[in-house]
């Protein structure tokens, strides 16, 4: 989560607002991280996963921060299922 935090805080590509919201969203998967198996937070946490893609989803393909969450996404979301 750490190596994602810093991607999204470095990322020039990245308008304010989207990095916010985005920064927001890891913060929501950090917490849903402590408690997995509450369906509350993995709830939270597959929400958050769908922003984040959103929010990725407009980086040109060889943005370094689309390409790291095209395989970290993915990980983190198989905590939650």
């Amino acid at each position: 989560m750490n190596q994602l935090l810093t991607l999204i805080d470095t990322d020039s590509e990245l308008q304010s607002e989207e990095k916010n919201e985005a920064l927001e969203q890891v913060i929501i998967l950090v917490a849903a991280a402590q408690n997995p198996l509450d369906e509350e937070m993995r709830r939270s946490a597959k929400t958050a996963i769908r922003i984040l893609k959103a929010v990725i989803a407009e980086l040109p393909t060889n943005n370094l921060l689309l390409q790291e969450c095209k395989q970290l996404l993915p990980a983190i979301a198989r905590v939650f299922d």
